[in-house]
């Protein structure tokens, strides 16, 4: 056996979770089948664990560190390229582990960036299989995460003062005070218990005053409510970065800004896991969601957690290529060393790696008199004991600060250590917002006093970080740049295709030498853009460095642009008006991006647009034009206004991805956790798409598993199947769920709408008799008919709700104007962890036999579909013949059916008197799925007559026969 393999037992309830590592996949070791075995042995069911599994993540890694070695990026471009590298890495083997595990029932995928990992819910027995997969680097259980626990907390009730503290003293932060460095424009970031945002210390400092509330606070937890903090480590360690009020400053960087991961316990029963760390990483690259800005990517984060020590193995890697890539995009990060001192080599994982002097970066803890406290945690290193750990220590003993409930505590751990040096690194920010984190971390290294043993040691590491000389070691800052420091679109801050809006530029000029200056705006990037007021004049005043309140300047997007393009525009600055003195580029995002993937579904009948987050179409002319191909029939141009779904238990719990009431485009309220796959071609010989995405604002608790099916055969070019799964992600069973889809054609001036209630279709026919139909397969009650009238109509929650719970569908035609339909589904009960389908076909047609005709083959390719899903595992348990499809047929027809051993087989096809007229199969064949076509011709190549035919399957265990009829 080769790669690498790690075990890793741990019993929780009665049952064992695995990790087992692989280099290229393989076998699991002795000890892993010897923990497989105890499974089985101990557990009547299979358990269900999940696991975060890390793919070989080379390639991404190298594209990283050429960014991160790339000599003249400024801070902002090398963020925007680390973070598309990211993005666009597509990893090889990822679809091999999406349809290992998402053929079982209450599967769970979350897809992560940051790093190229999946984490999903897998059955015990089926670990061994999943990390034989090759390209798989690790698998590891989602153990939950702890923080690092203050060694003791006291309230503290006295009155505030406004002397400085000790502790800020002896670090000798007033010495960068007094130059005028408080944090000003530094955003900070901690990954912690949360944070009280209503604190008086804190409160004005959130970035969330003044952007989104997803932009300034991250929990998996309560994500729509204001941050807060059940715990009050979060707050205490922010209030030490920030921290201040009128009578009072005890926190470093008091003009910074503030933004909070909340990641280890809050005051649960569990703590957070593995998996919520590296959404974390992952949201401060783009805490906004847009990822053409870069001023929402905080300056340093501060780490109060680790793995317990003997849960990992040491120096476990896990999240080393998370953190390796954050600082890659200019984020300094600060860990606290621990708190289970004195015995060496007692840092937690991750703060206890030195593969360089810098990463990752642990602060302990000392007294005010810089004495090494007992609990902090020593080296050396764990990953190699000839390096010295942690890198610097700060105070630690009895630090006052914020705490939950509006209050005050003294609390003392390295937790309270690691903060300071947070801080500072928000003070070297606004002196130089260039330096690299490389820069920042040695000039800790330069700056710190050297305490005990001569020389750095694995108690104080370089020593005592003496913030006065921290900005001798840094690069002086570009004293004659030019930035364009913001860019506010007014009204509702977006530039829609067809709106006339107005542009404020806010300009920085560090040297302050400049009383004013002219600026011209102008882009050559793409038509469709009219400059109203190309003009503007930025005012600085005598030594000042930003200009605000400048005129702003007027343009207008022509409807002809998508959502999300991207428009290049350059800021021609001179001096009065006459010789240029600079220039700036800057880009504007048009309307909204898409909130995930589009691709489209195309043969030579049909192609439409899907996407990973509940809408359709996106073509020019339609509700969201995000440069996609709409749906086309034969030819045609885009005939889809707008299409999506709508789920929901009530009208106040309902997620959707329509308009809104004004009848105005809406964006979805559906986020991707599995991105739209790329095509595959199944078992049916359809093409494939999957998606997996649920409700972002976490108001229905489901999944919602999207697979689309286009075929390529001549005779079923004109349908789409759309499946969809619905598993229920929390841990109450949910009731009265409905679900339905929208869907707004445009065929033509008057179109006319009819249901089928024998087959449970709706159809919409135009004026040329072009019809389109959504066809019931599997869990839909009806459809009902819209009007539109002389505008799109539009639809508020409870209009919605009454849509996809209508217990009856229309049952006579309505002709006349602009028409539009939707589906009814449910009411579903699904128990914890559990699914329901809920399956529907788009189909076209010329003519109304022709529509029916394609109707039939729907029904039979779903019919044969559901029969290969059926089949509980890839080797049947006994021969099996499935019917063919299509059929009624022609010309051609597929026959599948599966073996359970290899063995002699025929295939043969006999008409209705018994006589033989072709084989087309004779001879060996391995157990498993197969498929063949007849193109209803004999064994000479001729034709055969219409009518009913037999297909034998005949193996040497068993015979199955099945009837099929073929038209002409």
């Amino acid at each position: 056996m080769t790669g690498r393999f790690i075990k890793k037992t741990v019993i929780a309830a009665g049952t064992w979770i695995v990790l087992a590592c692989s280099a290229s996949g393989g076998e699991l070791t002795p000890g892993l089948a010897k923990a497989f075995a105890s499974v089985s042995a101990y557990s009547t069911a299979d358990t269900l664990v999940e696991v975060v599994v890390f793919l070989d993540d080379y390639e991404p890694k190298e594209a990283v560190y050429k960014v991160s070695q790339a000599a003249g990026l400024s801070r902002s471009e090398r963020a925007w390229q680390v973070i598309d590298r990211l993005k666009s890495y597509r990893s090889p083997y990822k679809e091999q582990v999406l349809d290992y595990v998402m053929d079982q029932e209450g599967a769970v995928v979350k897809e992560h960036w940051i790093v190229p990992a999946i984490t999903v819910s897998v059955p015990v027995s089926r670990l061994a299989g999943l990390a034989d997969i090759d390209g798989i680097k690790l698998v590891v259980e989602n153990v939950d995460l702890v923080f690092e626990s203050p060694v003791k907390t006291t309230l503290d009730v006295s009155t505030l003062t406004t002397s400085v503290s000790t502790q800020l003293e002896i670090l000798g932060v007033p010495e960068l005070w007094k130059r005028g460095l408080r944090g000003k424009g530094a955003l900070v970031c901690s990954f912690d218990t949360g944070v009280e945002q209503s604190h008086p210390a804190l409160a004005s400092k959130w970035r969330g005053n003044r952007s989104s509330l997803e932009s300034a606070w991250y929990s998996t937890v309560a994500p729509d409510t204001l941050p807060y903090d059940l715990v009050g480590h979060g707050t205490h360690t922010m209030g030490i970065m920030v921290g201040s009020t009128e009578a009072d400053t005890f926190g470093v960087a008091p003009s910074a800004e503030w933004i909070t991961a909340a990641v280890v316990d809050q005051g649960r029963t569990l703590s957070m896991t593995i998996s919520d760390i590296l959404g974390a990483f992952q949201w401060s690259l783009n805490p906004d969601g847009d990822f053409s800005t870069t001023d929402d990517i905080p300056d340093v984060i501060l780490n109060s957690w680790g793995i317990p020590r003997g849960l990992f193995i040491p120096c476990d890697d896990t999240f080393w290529g998370a953190i390796d890539n954050v600082e890659a995009a200019g984020i300094v990060t600060i860990f606290a060393a621990g708190n289970e001192g004195p015995e060496p080599r007692t840092l937690r994982n991750p703060a206890d790696r030195a593969s360089t002097p810098v990463n990752s970066f642990a602060v302990g803890a000392v007294d005010n008199a810089k004495m090494i406290t007992s609990f902090s945690s020593r080296g050396p290193s764990s990953c190699d004991t000839t390096q010295v750990k942690p890198e610097v220590v700060a105070p630690g003993v009895d630090i006052r600060s914020s705490y939950k409930g509006g209050g005050y505590a003294l609390m003392t751990g390295t937790s309270m250590a690691a903060p300071y040096l947070a801080g500072m690194v928000a003070l070297v920010r606004e002196y130089n917002p260039e330096a690299t984190v490389e820069q920042i971390k040695y000039a800790f290294l330069s700056a710190a006093e050297d305490l005990g043993v001569v020389g750095q040691d694995n108690a104080y590491g370089h020593g005592f970080v003496n913030a006065s000389r921290i900005l001798d070691y840094i690069p002086l800052p570009s004293t004659d740049e030019l930035e364009i420091a913001s860019l506010v679109i007014s009204g509702d801050g977006l530039a829609f295709p067809g709106e006339t809006f107005e542009l404020q530029l806010t300009l920085t000029n560090s040297a302050g030498n400049i009383d004013g200056l002219a600026g011209t705006i102008g882009t050559e990037s793409v038509s469709g853009v009219t400059l109203d007021v190309e003009s503007s004049y930025f005012y600085f005043g005598t030594g000042g460095t930003i200009a605000i309140s400048a005129p702003p300047f007027v343009m207008t997007f022509d409807s002809s642009l998508y959502h999300g393009q991207q428009v290049d525009f350059s800021l021609l600055i001179s001096t009065d008006g006459q010789e240029i003195f600079d220039t700036i580029p800057f880009q504007i995002t048009v309307g909204l991006s898409p909130k995930g993937v589009i691709a489209s579904h195309q043969n030579n009948k049909m192609k439409i647009s899907v996407s990973d987050f509940g809408q359709f179409g996106f073509a020019p002319g339609s509700a969201y034009n995000a440069l996609g191909d709409g749906f086309c029939y034969d030819g045609s141009d885009n005939l889809l206004y707008e299409a999506g779904l709508v789920i929901g238990s009530s009208d106040s719990q309902m997620a959707n991805s329509v308009r809104n009431e004004a009848g105005l485009f809406e964006p979805s309220d559906f986020t991707p956790i599995v991105s739209l796959s790329e095509a595959w071609i199944g078992e049916d010989g359809g093409t494939h798409r999957r998606a997996v995405f649920t409700d972002g604002h976490s108001t229905v608790p489901v999944n919602i598993t999207q697979e689309t099916i286009s075929f390529d055969n001549l005779d079923d070019q004109e349908l789409l199947i759309l499946k969809y799964t619905l598993t229920n992600k929390s841990l109450e069973r949910l009731t009265n769920l409905h679900f339905g889809f929208m869907m707004d054609f445009d065929l033509s001036e008057s179109d006319e709408i009819g249901v089928d209630e024998s087959i449970n279709m709706i159809y919409q026919k135009s004026e040329d008799d072009l019809y389109v139909a959504l066809l019931a397969l599997e869990n839909v009650l009806g459809f009902q008919a819209l009007m539109n009238g002389e505008t799109k109509t539009g639809f508020d929650a409870t209009q919605l709700y009454d849509l996809i719970s209508a217990t009856t569908s229309m049952s006579s035609a309505s002709a006349g104007g602009d028409m539009m339909f939707a589906s009814s589904s449910g009411p579903f009960i699904i128990d914890q962890q559990k699914s329901i389908n809920v399956v529907v076909a788009l189909v076209s047609g010329h003519s109304m036999i022709q529509l029916y005709e394609n109707v039939r083959r729907a029904q039979s390719i779903y019919e044969l579909s559901s029969s290969l899903a059926g089949d509980d595992s890839s080797l049947p348990r006994s021969m099996k013949l499935y019917q063919n499809y299509p059929n009624p047929f022609n010309p051609t027809t597929r026959i599948a059916f599966s073996l359970s051993e290899a063995g002699e087989t025929s295939l043969e096809i006999f008409n209705v008197i018994g006589q033989k007229v072709r084989s087309l199969h004779s001879g060996h064949l391995t157990a498993g799925l197969h498929q063949f076509e007849w193109d209803g011709t004999d064994e000479y190549g001729h034709r055969v007559a219409s009518g009913v035919y037999f297909y034998r399957l005949e193996s040497h265990s068993a015979t199955d026969t099945r009837k099929m009829v073929l038209i002409k």
